[in-house]
């Protein structure tokens, strides 16, 4: 068993074993009983995971909605994973999604369950033309981002994939929480944090300085909060372009060296001129 699980890409028995016992006590008591979760349809699949729909039965007679991510053998080592699992554990601010715990299922896979926003995400809610949506709607969005964006600041936490589909919006569409955190990691006391892996990155949503020539994330790029400041604009781009892919068809390696020129998106129509 354990040498077809090493064809999968899993760490030996002993690393998991190490890695685990890194995991803090905290951490430690968001193991959830894997027969209270019942999972009831995929939401979204993508590179890096699976998101499914399910519910919760955390006592007699409670039941809470809630979505589990089932992180990728192909993107994510298990160190990966776990890491994710204690960034999560560490938050709690109206602008987060609220993570709830996480679960091994049948295979021994690590499952993360977090609260269910059933708004969706921002960028299905930007893109569809029945939403009206005005500026100052727009800025109520950017300013809550900003918010939840200032809250991981302060804990020395850099996104490193924040766009408007890790948005999510609550019922009516009015207050926004960030999510996915599957690629955030702590920065240190230079204020950076060094990528020394391959990892799969949102190009189109990167700091032009963590690329090389061709558009692809160099190894060790030094990640910091001016990173995320440059995935908030592209956001905010978002957001006034009514969800349009940045740089359209163009591939990221051909747009680079504008950008690196001092090129931008350029500003959509409904986004004011001061902005």
């Amino acid at each position: 068993m354990n040498k077809v699980r090493d064809k999968r890409g899993d760490l030996s028995l002993r690393k998991q074993i190490y890695w685990f016992l890194r995991i803090r006590k905290g951490l430690l008591n968001r193991i959830l009983d894997c027969t209270a979760i019942d999972i009831e349809y995929l939401v979204y699949s993508g590179p890096n995971s699976r998101v499914y729909f399910g519910r919760y039965r955390y006592l007699e007679d409670g039941v809470r909605d809630v979505v589990v991510k089932v992180p990728s053998k192909e993107a994510f080592r298990l160190d990966m994973i776990i890491e994710e699992t204690r960034i999560n554990a560490q938050l709690k601010n109206e602008r987060i999604v609220e993570y709830i715990g996480y679960y091994r299922d049948a295979f021994n896979d690590m499952r993360i369950v977090s609260e269910y926003m059933p708004g969706g995400d921002l960028h299905s809610f930007v893109s569809s033309r029945k939403n009206i949506l005005t500026v100052g709607h727009i800025f109520n969005f950017i300013g809550q981002i900003a918010e939840g964006m200032e809250y991981l600041s302060s804990k020395k936490i850099i996104h490193r994939d924040l766009a408007a589909r890790n948005c999510m919006l609550n019922r009516d569409c009015t207050a926004i929480k960030i999510a996915d955190f599957g690629l955030s990691r702590h920065f240190n006391a230079d204020a950076n944090y060094t990528c020394s892996s391959p990892v799969r990155l949102p190009l189109r949503w990167t700091a032009i300085e963590c690329l090389g020539q061709n558009g692809e994330i160099l190894q060790y790029s030094k990640f910091s909060e001016k990173s995320d400041v440059w995935s908030f604009g592209i956001v905010i781009w978002e957001c006034f372009s009514r969800g349009e892919m940045p740089y359209g068809t163009e591939e990221v390696k051909d747009v680079l060296p504008r950008l690196k020129s001092d090129w931008r998106l350029p500003r959509p129509s409904q986004c004011p001129a001061g902005l």
